[in-house]
């Protein structure tokens, strides 16, 4: 699954994508050519992951990945995990630094990315009866 998630406050675009390696790279070919793809994935080491944010501001990459959608509270949390370092790599590309005056801001955009991932990929959140 690929979603494209746009960013309004930072007039970016988040790829989100669950699913293999192998077809993340096809994803990625809809929109790069593939000396960028290979740069990602000389960069990386996808083998054994729970979940990987990559972000390139030269290359015009931007994404979160994960093998699978999330189906428990543990992955769940790596997603969050890989969002907030999502938002850091944005606010650092706009000179927003993490500081208590900023904090908000990255709140919210954490939140954002968080309520839309779930809702555009349609992530079921519900919990075991105990």
């Amino acid at each position: 699954m690929n979603k494209i998630i746009h960013i309004e406050p930072l007039y970016r675009d988040l790829m989100v994508h669950f699913g293999s390696p192998k077809s993340l790279r096809k994803e990625l070919k809809r929109y790069v050519d593939e000396s960028v793809i290979k740069r990602v994935y000389d960069d990386n080491e996808f083998n054994g992951k729970k979940a990987l944010t990559y972000m390139n501001q030269d290359c015009g990459v931007f994404f979160v990945w994960m093998p699978n959608k999330p189906s428990t509270a543990e992955d769940l949390g790596f997603l969050v995990h890989e969002l907030f370092h999502a938002v850091v790599e944005m606010c650092e590309i706009i000179g927003a630094e993490l500081v208590s005056q900023s904090q908000e801001f990255y709140a919210y955009l954490i939140g954002y990315l968080t309520e839309r991932v779930i809702t555009d990929c349609k992530i079921s959140l519900s919990c075991p009866v105990q």
